[in-house]
């Protein structure tokens, strides 16, 4: 990686209530059951104070079993990213990607949470080991990274991605 972009966050969704604090002892909580985003999912939630995870586990490899604490009670499921939204209506939320999402016209100024840039998930700029200082590509980069591209990524596209630079 020679630079950070953006990232798609990952956005905590609800039809039910309209904001964390409400859900309640049991709740169920859907997530995407593929190994990164689901790791992104159990991440996002701890890092809402919803669940604690093992200390030392990388978020890409963090699964329900790595749950330490779950005060509430949430009941975790697990569905294919594609029926996050979907599940809306039997959950009281789901963690829902942000390409899920616009297909199915969620609002996401709605959503109850969203994934902050921290996400090791943000894309980035990348380059081959003897490549990272070529100046052309490190010119790209501070281009890239301008108060320009900033506004126009805030502009155009505020409802599904996030500055990471």
């Amino acid at each position: 990686s020679i630079g950070k972009t953006y990232l798609a966050p990952l956005k905590l969704y609800s039809t039910k209530i309209k904001d964390i604090k409400e859900l309640k002892d049991g709740d169920k909580i859907a997530i995407p059951n593929d190994p990164s985003n689901g790791g992104r999912a159990i991440l996002m939630l701890s890092k809402l104070g919803l669940i604690k995870v093992k200390d030392g586990v990388k978020a890409s490899d963090l699964t329900v079993n790595d749950i330490t604490d779950n005060p509430k009670h949430l009941q975790i499921l697990e569905l294919e990213a594609a029926q996050l939204p979907r599940s809306l209506d039997d959950t009281a939320a789901s963690v829902i990607n942000a390409g899920y999402a616009k297909a199915a016209s969620l609002d996401t100024k709605t959503a109850l949470a969203t994934e902050d840039n921290t996400s090791p998930y943000v894309n980035i700029i990348a380059a081959r080991e003897q490549d990272k200082d070529n100046p052309t590509y490190q010119k790209f980069v501070k281009i890239f990274q301008s108060d320009n591209v900033r506004k126009y990524i805030n502009d155009n596209f505020s409802d599904g991605l996030v500055p990471a630079f």
